[in-house]
């Protein structure tokens, strides 16, 4: 029996395709393998002219990926970029005041690091703004990013140290000291001396230039006024030293711990930010978010978004065999070009049709579907040279009864003691109709008219089925909208 490295390699492939399913873990190949949805060109328009957006899809779905592209447009544009992964420092009932000094501190970070290359640009700035500067240096800036910005400081320093040794031949001595004495206002360490044209912190200077700030100028004690009015400085601050804007990206928000795939509690942290007009259009300041599916659904409810560019990001039949031909032939080194080349040919377009549409046409789903149709193939015959009608269909099978539906669906949502995805899951296969009424659903369940209404009720608020019409007797139909459980109620298959 082959291992399974042989097997993949005698169908063609280099290395393995499918045992990635996010984009942090393919960065290295991300030019290779990205392709733009179908709305790309909207959404990279808007991003360019600098909107606030909300890109709103499924988990797998590509929202990061859209993300990476733009990180990489951001390169080429005279903008400051932030980029915000980890939301532990912001509790989940923030104010306003508490969600600006949270973004502060992290354009804080990002302006420093990308002065250290750029420090010449504070020489464009007024004597209000320098202070400005020198107060988010002392109050925003984290003392772990100390470290690391002192480390890129360095970096500079000895570059310029063995340039000068490979021009002059000489020797010379650098010295580096770390450490801030405030009270005496002198500036003692690396990051001060890179940062020369910075004044120093002198307190009364600071409130006379700021007088807006609070007396104590403890963070603390910075209201929503005085922050949004802090935020509004270091826009204008960052304009004059030539920058066109600042971009915040907010990526993976719903997969905060604390939140345990809830979109309740997910829709609650997303409200304060999304109502929040003064700060979504504030000129020179954008902010683009990825925002779950679900979670956005209820948004949508309580929440304005009208003013905001706000795109779904989605795949049909043509454009997700793009994105998997593309992997195939990236994996293969320009060996395979399409599925259909390395699928036996008793297995039917229709199938292959279906195999798509069961994958949700999303990218992560269709990649674990691969997965499993590639080792069930494995099980039966790893001498193959090509994808057996058998491995393809048992590949599906597990790959719906394996599916982890908590990452895609919320643990519970509406109330407290909501149902559990998979009893939703079993009285859906139970019933066998893949289109129902709340009759039908009741009857081929054997719940309750009560139980079935409330089914219903919970069901269509997570997505898993939508109204699409109503019956003669005005009873309303619903459609189930996950394609797996679809195949389960179309094969037969128990959960």
């Amino acid at each position: 029996m082959k291992t399974f490295e042989e097997f993949y390699k005698g169908i063609g492939f280099e290395s393995y395709p499918f045992s990635s399913f996010s984009t942090e873990n393919e960065l290295e190949r991300f030019s290779e393998l990205f392709v733009p949805p179908d709305n790309y060109e909207p959404v990279k328009e808007a991003f360019e002219n600098g909107n606030t957006m909300f890109i709103v899809g499924n988990r797998g779905i590509g929202k990061t990926a859209l993300i990476e592209d733009f990180k990489e447009i951001q390169g080429r544009n005279s903008s400051l970029f932030c980029f915000v992964d980890d939301f532990s420092a912001l509790k989940q009932d923030y104010s306003e005041s508490e969600l600006i000094l949270f973004l502060l501190k992290e354009i804080t970070k990002n302006l420093f690091l990308f002065l250290v290359r750029e420090n010449k640009r504070i020489r464009k700035l007024d004597k209000e703004q320098r202070y400005l500067l020198a107060f988010m240096y002392f109050k925003f800036y984290p003392v772990v990013n100390k470290k690391a910005l002192q480390s890129e400081i360095n970096k500079i320093a000895m570059g310029k140290i063995k340039t000068w040794f490979s021009d002059k031949g000489k020797m010379i001595r650098f010295v580096l000291n770390f450490g801030l004495n405030i009270g005496t206002n002198i500036y003692r360490d690396t990051i001060a001396r890179h940062f020369s044209f910075l004044p120093p912190l002198n307190v009364d200077e600071i409130k006379a230039l700021i007088p807006e700030l609070p007396e104590s100028l403890n963070l603390s004690d910075f209201d929503a006024e005085i922050s949004f009015s802090f935020l509004q400085r270091v826009v204008d601050m960052v304009k004059k030293m030539g920058l066109s804007k600042i971009t915040i990206m907010l990526d993976k928000l719903d997969e905060d711990r604390r939140f345990t795939s809830n979109a309740e509690e997910v829709f609650k942290f997303y409200s304060p930010i999304m109502g929040n007009n003064k700060i979504l259009l504030m000129s020179g300041f954008q902010l683009v978010f990825t925002v779950w599916q679900i979670a956005f659904d209820l948004l949508i409810e309580t929440v304005r978004t009208q003013k905001h560019f706000c795109p779904r990001i989605e795949w049909n039949e043509t454009s997700i065999q793009k994105v998997l031909n593309r992997r195939l032939e990236t994996f293969s080194a320009g060996r395979i070009k399409m599925l259909n080349t390395i699928i036996a040919e008793n297995i039917s377009h229709e199938e292959y049709q279906r195999m798509l549409f069961y994958s949700n046409y999303n990218p992560r789903d269709l990649w674990h579907l691969m997965d499993s149709i590639m080792r069930e193939q494995y099980r039966a015959n790893s001498e193959a040279s090509c994808i057996e009608a058998s491995g393809f269909k048992n590949g599906l099978e597990v790959f719906v009864r394996e599916f982890n539906y908590y990452e895609y669906y919320p643990k519970k949502i509406g109330s407290s003691n909501a149902l559990d995805i998979q009893d939703f899951i079993r009285t859906l296969v139970r019933s066998a109709k893949i289109e129902f009424t709340m009759t039908e659903l009741k009857d081929g369940s054997g719940k309750s008219g009560g139980s079935a209404r409330n089914y219903i009720g919970e069901m269509a608020k997570m997505g898993l089925i939508k109204a699409i019409g109503r019956t003669g007797k005005n009873a309303f139909i619903y459609r189930i909208q996950d394609p797996k459980i679809v195949y389960m109620i179309e094969n037969s298959v128990t959960f």
